[in-house]
Order: C-alpha cells, then structure tokens, then sequence
C-alpha cells in the first residue's frame, strides 16, 4: 500500500466511521481530502522549534548519531529536508513507503 492509499483509506473509514459518510459521495470532501494530504505532506503541516537546528548542529559535532523513527509516510525525507535539517540526521525510519 502506497502512502497514498493509505492516508486516503484513514480519511474516508475516519468519514464513515464518524459521520456515516462515503466520501466517494462527496466531490467536495474529496477535494478537502486531497488538500489535507498535500499539507501534511510538505513542511507546511508542521511548527519546528527555532532551537532546533542549533541543538541537532550541536549533537551532530559532538559524534552523536541521529535518527528519526516514525509513523510518518514516504513523505518524511522531504519534509525534513524542506525544513532543513535532514542532513542531521543519520537514518530515517517510517512506517509507510
């Protein structure tokens, strides 16, 4: 399953299961369905500390190795280099292609 695929089958059993809704019904929450995905799939979704990058610059000088494990999707490697700071880190684990 693509990450794609997965995020739309949250979206709509999260629909169905709350509201009794087949999103396939609704051009309109599959539009919104569509916009959320984008969002949360680029650096927009997300609020970093300004520290952060002083504080991972700083482990990564002292030899610590970084990684980041998540339930995040494919997306996680492009989110993390828009926001700049993939490069701290060694590895990146997620749970979604």
């Amino acid at each position: 399953m693509t990450s794609k695929q997965w995020w739309d089958e949250v979206v709509a059993l999260t629909w169905l299961y709350a509201a009794n809704i087949k999103i396939s019904d609704h051009p309109l929450l599959l539009a919104e369905r569509d916009a959320l995905i984008r969002h949360f799939g680029s650096s927009q979704g997300y609020t970093m500390f300004d520290d952060v990058p002083r504080v991972l610059k700083y482990l990564q000088r002292k030899g610590i190795k970084l990684g980041v494990v998540s339930n995040m999707d494919g997306s996680a490697d492009y989110i993390l280099k828009s926001m700049g700071i993939r490069e701290y880190f060694d590895f990146v684990l997620k749970s979604i292609k």
